[in-house]
């Protein structure tokens, strides 16, 4: 299985070019996934694929940081779903930065 599939990723939508508020890392497309097929739209939750921030859709589809409160604010089920994804990207990130390591 692709790390992708592990983590869930079947399909992308495009978004406007943009960085993630807390690394840097560019973008311009957002991962579809088993919990959320559609589009993103504003106030949907993501994570960074680069640093695993969580991170809120604005009204142009710009991103921001997730805020202390709003994480407090979560439902249970929406908050262990993010915890999950951001398990998800931290491990492929490790196993990519073991590989790289290996390799040297």
């Amino acid at each position: 299985m692709t790390d992708r599939g592990r983590l869930g990723v079947f399909d992308e939508h495009k978004v406007p070019e943009g960085k993630c508020p807390g690394c840097g890392h560019h973008f311009n497309a957002a991962s579809a996934t088993r919990i959320h097929p559609e589009a993103p739209k504003p106030g949907d939750l993501t994570v960074c694929i680069q640093c695993a921030r969580p991170l809120i859709y604005e009204a142009n589809l710009t991103l921001r940081l997730l805020r202390r409160e709003e994480v407090a604010a979560l439902d249970a089920d929406v908050l262990q779903d993010l915890a999950r994804i951001i398990v998800a990207v931290r491990t492929v990130r490790q196993r990519e930065a073991l590989k790289r390591h290996q390799a040297n």
